[in-house]
């Protein structure tokens, strides 16, 4: 099991150190991002200083001979190209402010690279600590290895030493044993020599009995002489007793000696064992809290990377979708620089044909005369109508900006999300986006007081699932477009318009297929624009007002219900 758990803990490794390698891969397009961006910017500077220049050169050309000859109609004409003039003008301006706007994103862009960049290098960090964390666990691994090869030598240490106190055992037996042979031995002497005491005796007693006289001496003697044997007999019996009693004791005393020192030496090695197991018992204690904050860090680590991974990811997503954003624009743009060009081109040759026939004003006019004013009179009209679509729609975006304005104005001190930030005292078990990932609106008007609001920082109260839904927006960019603020704000507390249902903001309930439109040019040429989306129809009623209950600041409600898409105004011009 712990095997199988070691090589869980691998795969996790292993895991984090491809999130680390995603989350490089994802700083190496975020830097061709902004290069792209960059380049971008370049392009649309140097369009707008061509078309500054040609608008210059149009100014200086002197009309006024050839438009003194032309009608009340042809002053109207005029008019309308000086108010078309304007309008584009202004259209430059506007795209002059969108361009400050991208550098001000571009420089956030950066800022971001640079912060993950800090945080691909503390991650490689962590994952540097959690290798080196596998090596301490493979060092333990091994530790343990020789902790359980040292017991099973001590065990069979311990085994040994039964052994040998078994064969002490054996031996001392066997040494009791030989001890009770040596005195039964010497006890089975006494009985004999105790015996033959008694018949030397007895046959002293006969054998007086039976002599008398000189042979009665001569028996005396010879009782003399085998009692001095027997004396000595016993003498010496009686000095081996006590040599052998001095041996058992001395024995004895060594035996005692030895029991007692093994007694002492098993006492201290049992001390010892005790000690030992009392310090491995604490040592793997120690080894397992260890393991388990080790792997409480990498939990948290691991965490962090997939919600930072979905964060980038989309990131990413929006950052596409305001460069296509983008593109579209500038393609409608050029579109209208075509028209304006096709105009001018119309308008120079009216005024060569008007300073040819100046010398005869009495000449009628030829039918090219009349189509060529009549080709300009309706590119006017386009035009016209494509600049008050586009009027519209600016509008529009400008009112959605505003409104954001107004609901950042509206938060309460205690919701600022920057105080929550700063804020110590701040308890989540997600991870929250940094200060830089706030929603700004553009600038305005400086009365306003706007204020910046992070949408993960304002989101600590709630579920994990209910933070997931910030981000599965279908709509465009949070900056720029209304279906991307408004789709973040509507589900958090923000201000919405509580008329739409609730499948309006969830994810997937606002399809992301750009509709397309067909522009027709002065010269037959069809151009593609894709400025808005299918999410735009529901939000354009909820244009007129800032909250619910209306304000001062409310469209009026005809106007509202009247608004055409841009797709349909598109269509009409057709």
């Amino acid at each position: 099991e712990r095997v199988k758990e070691l090589s869980r803990r691998l795969e996790r490794i292993k895991s984090a150190e491809q999130d680390r390698r995603r989350l490089q891969d994802l700083v190496e397009e975020k830097g061709t991002l902004i290069e792209s961006y960059k380049k971008e910017e370049k392009y649309l500077k140097e369009e707008r200083d061509r078309l500054l220049k040609k608008v210059e050169a149009l100014e200086a050309m002197d009309r006024s001979a050839a438009w003194s000859h032309i009608g009340t109609g042809d002053s109207k004409t005029d008019n309308q190209l000086e108010s078309m003039k304007r309008d584009y003008e202004g259209r430059m301006t506007l795209m002059s402010s969108e361009i400050t706007s991208m550098q001000t994103q571009i420089a956030s862009l950066a800022e971001e690279r640079d912060r993950l960049k800090s945080q691909l290098s503390s991650a490689e960090r962590n994952a540097e600590e959690m290798r080196t964390g596998s090596l301490k666990r493979e060092r333990a691994r091994h530790r343990e290895e020789a902790d359980a090869a040292r017991r099973k030598v001590q065990e069979l240490r311990y085994q040994l030493e039964d052994v040998r106190e078994q064969l002490d055992d054996a031996q001392l037996e066997n040494k009791n044993l030989k001890l009770q042979i040596e005195t039964d031995k010497n006890g089975f002497e006494i009985q004999i020599a105790e015996l033959k005491s008694k018949i030397n005796q007895l046959e002293e007693q006969k054998l007086l009995e039976s002599t008398r006289g000189q042979n009665r001496n001569i028996a005396k003697t010879r009782l003399e002489l085998t009692w001095e044997k027997e004396r000595g007999e016993l003498q010496h019996l009686l000095s081996e007793t006590q040599k052998m009693v001095s041996d058992l004791k001395d024995r004895v005393q060594k035996v005692e000696t030895e029991r007692e020192k093994e007694k002492q030496a098993m006492r201290k090695q049992m001390l010892d064992m005790r000690s030992s197991t009392e310090k491995d018992h604490q040592d793997s204690r120690r080894k397992m809290t260890e393991l388990h904050s080790s792997l409480l860090e990498i939990r948290e680590s691991h965490a962090k990377l997939r919600g930072l991974y979905d964060r980038m990811k989309k990131e990413r997503e929006i950052l596409l979708k305001e460069r296509e954003e983008w593109r579209q624009r500038l393609q409608t743009a050029i579109q209208l620089h075509t028209k304006i060009s096709d105009i001018v081109k119309d308008v120079e040759k009216v005024s060569e044909v008007m300073d040819s026939n100046a010398n005869r004003p009495n000449l009628p006019l030829n039918q090219d005369f009349k189509d060529t004013m009549n080709k300009i009179k309706q590119s006017f009209a386009e035009l016209q109508k494509s600049a008050s679509i586009l009027k519209e729609d600016e509008k529009l975006k400008r009112t959605t900006s505003f409104r954001r304005a107004i609901s950042a104005q509206d938060v309460s001190p205690s919701q600022d999300p920057m105080q929550r930030w700063n804020n110590p005292q701040r308890v989540t078990n997600y991870p929250l986006a940094p200060p830089s990932m706030i929603i700004r609106p553009p600038p305005r008007q400086k009365s306003l007081q706007r204020k910046s609001m992070s949408l993960d920082h304002a989101l600590a109260g709630t579920t994990h699932e209910q933070r997931l839904k910030i981000w599965e927006s279908e709509g465009e960019s949070v900056t720029s477009t209304p279906a991307g603020s408004l789709l973040s704000l509507g589900g958090y507390g923000y201000e919405t318009d509580s008329s739409l249902p609730d499948s309006e903001y969830r994810y997937g309930g606002i399809t992301g297929n750009r509709r397309r439109y067909m522009v027709q040019t002065p010269s037959g040429m069809s151009a593609m624009s894709g400025m808005t989306t299918d999410s735009e129809a529901p939000y354009s009623s909820r244009e007129g007002s800032l909250d619910p209950g209306g304000s001062s600041e409310s469209v009026p409600m005809a106007a509202q219900q009247q608004r055409k898409t841009f797709k349909e105004k598109l269509k009409s011009l057709r």
